[in-house]
């Protein structure tokens, strides 16, 4: 199982696991589509299943000065998340919402993104 888990990351977050050595061909991609729907006014949500990933593209995302940016993870507490869902949709700055999978738990409106990004895919063992 463990191992399974490890593919999925190195496949997903590379750089996760190699000490930043390999970078994700499939980020770049992601982060270009990302820049091409803020500069057509829309915004984004995008989920990863791993910590890594959220990291990383937040990263990217402020790096390209692509727009305003803000993520949600599990350690993030239910008043945050809050916060940071009503700062997503109502701040026209705020282009994109990086989340993990999990960590929006239920009830939670998005309705101001336009375009949903799934970075990895769901396996269910």
């Amino acid at each position: 199982m463990r191992a399974l888990l490890e593919l999925r990351q190195i496949a997903s977050v590379p750089e996760a696991l190699t000490d930043n050595r390999i970078t994700s061909a499939k980020r770049e991609v992601l982060i270009q589509q990302i820049k091409d729907a803020v500069e057509n006014d829309h915004k984004v949500l995008v989920f990863t299943n791993f910590l890594e990933g959220v990291r990383t593209i937040v990263e990217d995302i402020r790096k390209e000065k692509i727009g305003g940016v803000l993520s949600i993870t599990g350690e993030t507490s239910t008043k945050q998340r809050k916060n940071i869902v009503e700062r997503f949709q109502n701040e026209k700055d705020i282009k994109a919402l990086v989340m993990t999978t999990k960590s929006g738990g239920v009830g939670l409106n998005l309705t101001a993104a336009d375009i949903v990004f799934i970075y990895d895919p769901w396996w269910n063992v």
